[in-house]
């Protein structure tokens, strides 16, 4: 006890004014290479509580009364509330890409003694190494790896060709992705690609890709990246929706809106091997009397109507269901 309690004093000597505002501090060393010291009583008890395991990131850390240990620390940043530490093994590797975070919430940066950095050019955090990831994927083998592949070099026809056939006694079913056209442009993007109507399945589609090609876990908890990877190990259809034209609906003087329309097709291969199984075109639009606080949802169901029917006339024994949640 005495020679833990000797630590925590040496790590504030270089920064004993801003150690002596600390309320305490969440090691998550651990599992995600960062320490962060809480600076403001008002979110201590949060801080406190939420330290076990993140709600959110689902990231486990220990609490202690204290400030962080600064030893060997890349750098940290600062706000009114906090100051996280960031150290080696994750893919924050040097202050620029500290920097390049701190910039976005106009944090202070600062170095491991606790002096505020300057001048420091903001720099983007490579893809995270992650041995526990590359060895879960590896374990999904080829299974997983042939339907990344598949994905990467998907050739999408300029048109539909013929109705929708698995073959002899097959059907398309539960065991398909929906997907957007734009999630095989951006297969191993996280944040970039954006839809206001996204199909139900990209954003998982994208989370496999990106764990494949990159090493990167979208993930925080263990148990949902593995599923995830299942998921995707296991498809046997995709389904890949175009919608080039689509205008959203718009509401105006309160009670009047502008009704949304989408024109589009569906495509659909087997997997892994990436035959097309054909495909079908689609139209929706805004209900008559849908309600101006409810526009996005009332166009978002007629949409995803559109396409389960289009499936339903085209392959009549599909099992395939839909859910559009348009984006906030």
């Amino acid at each position: 006890m005495r020679l833990a309690a000797f630590a925590t004093v040496i790590s504030c000597i270089p920064i004993l004014v801003a150690c002596n505002s600390v309320k305490g501090s969440c090691d998550r060393r651990a599992d995600n290479h960062t320490c962060e010291e809480t600076l403001a009583s008002t979110i201590k008890d949060s801080a406190e509580s939420h330290c076990p395991e993140d709600p959110i990131s689902h990231v486990k850390g220990t609490w202690a009364a204290g400030a962080c240990d600064h030893t060997n620390a890349i750098a940290a940043c600062q706000d009114n509330l906090s100051r996280t530490w960031y150290y080696p093994g994750g893919s924050v590797q040097k202050p620029s890409h500290v920097a390049k975070w701190c910039s976005s919430i106009s944090g202070k940066l600062l170095d491991a003694n606790g002096k505020v950095l300057k001048d420091v050019a903001p720099e983007e955090a490579g893809p995270e190494s992650d041995d526990k990831l590359i060895a879960l994927v590896k374990s999904m083998g080829v299974p997983l790896e042939s339907r990344i592949a598949t994905l990467e070099k998907l050739t999408l026809p300029a048109a539909p060709h013929g109705p929708v056939h698995a073959g002899a006694g097959k059907h398309i079913t539960a065991h398909a992705a929906v997907i957007d056209d734009g999630d095989l442009t951006y297969l191993t993007d996280l944040d970039s690609y954006k839809m206001q109507f996204p199909m139900p399945d990209g954003a998982q589609l994208r989370v496999c890709g990106t764990a494949v090609r990159k090493n990167k876990m979208a993930e925080r908890d263990p148990k949902k990246q593995k599923e995830i990877l299942t998921w995707c190990s296991t498809l046997e259809y995709l389904l890949v929706v175009r919608s080039p034209h689509l205008d959203s609906p718009k509401s105006y003087n309160g009670s009047n809106f502008v009704a949304g329309t989408v024109r589009g097709d569906v495509l659909v291969f087997e997997l892994p091997s990436g035959k097309p199984l054909g495909g079908f075109a689609f139209h929706a639009e805004s209900s008559k009397k849908a309600q101006s606080d409810a526009l996005d949802s009332d166009f978002a169901t007629n949409y995803q109507q559109a396409i389960m029917d289009g499936l339903a006339k085209s392959d009549h024994g599909s099992s395939v269901q839909i859910t559009i949640t348009p984006k906030q």
